[in-house]
């Protein structure tokens, strides 16, 4: 959950502007959160996943990031790095 208001599915996405740090929380070991951010078409963008370097009270969780298009189509997606390397 983010600022009480669940984001898990993709069109409760939360909106968030360009050049913006989100802080989310993992609630579970299967929890999920959807963002959305407006970009143009051929717009570069970049996104991150800190978890390992910030320290973790429940452990290094799996992590996993995604983007998708307007109409739900996987563009990217990247697993984390190897155990104890990097987030």
């Amino acid at each position: 959950e983010s600022n009480n208001r669940r984001n898990d599915k993709r069109e409760a996405a939360l909106t968030v502007p360009v050049n913006t740090t989100v802080l989310g929380r993992m609630n579970d070991a299967t929890d999920v959160d959807m963002y959305r951010v407006e970009v143009k078409r051929g717009q570069r963008i970049s996104a991150e996943i800190e978890a390992a370097r910030l320290g973790v009270v429940r452990g290094i969780p799996n992590l996993h990031l995604a983007i998708y298009d307007h109409d739900g189509k996987r563009l990217a997606a990247a697993d984390d790095s190897a155990l104890f390397v990097q987030d």
